[in-house]
């Protein structure tokens, strides 16, 4: 019994050790941010934002906590995205400030800078902002689920 409780031990490990050894999370939160950038600077297009969705499995949740909405359907957030094209952005930058990794998750802390004029307003907003965003990954490296915590 002890030696098939050992052997249970170690399946299960090598198993674990497999599944995360074919996800590289910190590439896959890095990709992440450079197309969520890419996605909102001023020579941004569609191709950027397809290249963002691309990123997100067919089943994703995307939940903005503070505003009580989410994401479901790719087709819904390219609309949302779509629109933020008419923005006139000056710049926007994102940095990490500090990253969590786990086996198919990363919790990350973030800033953003930018300098945009929204379509909708008639005045340039500067600002900065820190929030933290949890990713969780499916076993082929998209995003099946992000919450995202303004600061």
């Amino acid at each position: 019994m002890k030696h098939c409780l050992g052997l249970f031990l170690l399946l299960i490990s090598l198993q674990c050790d497999s599944y995360a050894a074919t996800l590289d999370v910190e590439a896959l939160s890095k990709n992440f941010i450079n197309k969520l950038a890419a996605k909102s600077q001023p020579s941004a297009s569609e191709a950027d934002i397809d290249a963002y969705l691309h990123l997100f499995s067919d089943d994703f949740v995307d939940d903005h906590v503070k505003s009580n909405f989410q994401f479901k359907d790719k087709a819904q957030l390219k609309k949302a995205l779509m629109r933020k094209l008419d923005d006139e952005v000056h710049y926007l930058r994102v940095d990490i400030n500090k990253e969590i990794f786990g086996r198919a998750n990363v919790f990350m802390q973030i800033t953003t800078s930018a300098k945009v004029k929204p379509f909708h307003l008639d005045s340039v907003i500067e600002h900065s902002t820190t929030s933290l965003i949890s990713i969780e990954f499916d076993d082929k490296g998209l995003i099946k689920r992000i919450m995202r915590f303004p600061g």
